[in-house]
């Protein structure tokens, strides 16, 4: 069972101090590989944190919470995929359970919400958003690894199981059922709009794993889908004028931007839209998971940098730094532990994306998804202000990155690692191409 805190009795008085104990952290054995520091104390605590209630969660299998139900929930999987391989060389253990998936599905095309599932995880009320772990997972360690294998291995699976949700289409070609953004806050994300959505991006991801196995056959039909639904959820959800999808709150705004169905020319207003809804919010987290994994990327790849960094640094309730400023050592099921506890785990990973977030868009370190691996790769560092320095590293399977930078009045001082035989793209006041050397340089830049 998980613990935080353990009692000792005994039937006699005996003398205890810290040394008479030993605590045993049990977890499936992979290598860390990644890691974040920042000026800002909050900020480790919390990434720390996430570190500890990812590796609590990794048991065989990716789990929701290591005290209560132990389930591999798909959808904690894929909104915490990010946190597993920025930090660890986890690509087997997924890979396994990759492998559980494909066992997983029923002759009808359908897969379980809790992988490995009972008879009760394949019910309706699961749907396309958790289901799209079977899409993003795979997808993921091809961006990070450059390794085709898990596509290989579960394409046939995802090809059923969108033949199965054909089978479950409404009478406008779309799904429309199953869960939204869970552990929500206050603003409830409707359900027709991310089922659509998901069922777009799932169709779309499918169509990438067509060109990277070379599937030529099937390009069309699962490119043709992702354009149909890509329209529908434009045409039902979106006000181009205004920029606003579905209730134009913060989770509505991030997915088409996150997902890519915001049409071209739009995602400005789109995006816009997103600041004032986080604004609106007076900064706190009034989203669920879905919007605790995109918002922030979102917020910061549209140009919301101060934005994104008050909502990270918010220690109001709904927040990740209230959890921080009130003890607690892992994120939480709930943005608040309920008052009866009841279904409130005080060690889930899926709101921890931020940790993830930290490395890849105020570090800077993140893949290239046309050159898979680590090849070459971005460095897209954010500046916020009121954040003074930040720095990360990882050992890609390309070779050690490492990237570190420092303000220094209206400048910024950044040193990055860059692998023999690899190339980067350096975004800072301008693009800069560099070839790796496997040595740390050093550049000056101005602040915009």
């Amino acid at each position: 069972n998980g613990v935080q805190y353990v009692t000792v009795r005994a039937d006699r008085p005996i003398a205890l101090d810290e040394n008479s104990l030993t605590a045993h952290f049990i977890h499936t054995d992979v290598k860390s590989i990644g890691g974040f520091n920042s000026s800002n104390e909050m900020w480790n605590k919390l990434y720390r944190a996430v570190r500890r209630s990812y590796l609590s969660n990794l048991h065989g299998i990716p789990t929701d919470c290591p005290q209560r139900e132990k389930n591999g929930w798909t959808a904690d999987a894929h909104i915490s995929i990010d946190i597993a391989l920025t930090n660890f060389d986890a690509i087997l253990a997924y890979e396994k359970w990759i492998d559980d998936i494909v066992d997983n599905q029923r002759p009808d095309g359908s897969i379980s919400g809790v992988i490995p599932g009972t008879a009760w995880g394949f019910a309706d009320w699961i749907g396309p958003v958790w289901d799209a772990a079977m899409f993003i997972i795979p997808e993921a360690l091809y961006n990070y690894y450059g390794d085709d294998r898990a596509i290989r291995k579960i394409y046939n699976s995802c090809a059923r199981y969108l033949e199965y949700l054909k089978g479950r289409e409404n009478a406008e070609g779309v799904i429309a059922y199953g869960l939204s953004d869970w552990c929500f806050w206050q603003t409830q994300t409707p359900n027709d709009y991310t089922a659509a959505a998901f069922y777009y991006y799932d169709n779309k991801l499918m169509s990438r794993f067509v060109r990277i196995l070379g599937k030529t056959a099937d390009a069309e039909r699962y490119t043709k889908k992702a354009k149909e639904l890509q329209k529908y959820i434009n045409d039902k959800f979106l006000d181009e004028k205004t920029g606003v999808y579905s209730i134009g709150k913060i989770t509505a705004q991030a997915l088409p931007l996150a997902l890519g169905f915001a049409p071209k020319g739009v995602e400005a207003k789109v995006a816009a839209r997103l600041n004032e809804a986080v604004v609106e919010s007076g900064y706190v987290c009034d989203f669920g998971l879905l919007g605790s994994k995109y918002t922030l990327r979102a917020l910061v790849d549209y140009g919301y940098v101060d934005t994104a960094y008050r909502l990270a640094t918010q220690t109001k309730c709904p927040s990740w730094g209230n959890w921080i400023e009130k003890g607690f050592t892992t994120p939480l099921e709930t943005w608040a532990i309920r008052d009866t506890f009841r279904d409130s785990s005080a060690n889930h990973v899926f709101f921890g994306d931020i940790a993830a977030w930290m490395h890849s868009h105020i570090a800077g370190i993140r893949y290239d998804s046309t050159n898979p691996g680590f090849k070459h790769f971005e460095i897209r560092p954010a500046f916020p202000e009121g954040l003074e320095w930040a720095k990360a590293d990882y050992h890609s399977v390309s070779g050690y990155i490492a990237t570190s930078w420092r303000r220094l009045g209206d400048k910024v001082i950044m040193q990055v690692l860059v692998p023999l035989n690899t190339t980067a793209t350096l975004y800072a006041d301008q693009e800069y191409e560099i070839n790796g050397t496997g040595k740390p340089i050093t550049g000056t830049f101005e602040l915009k």
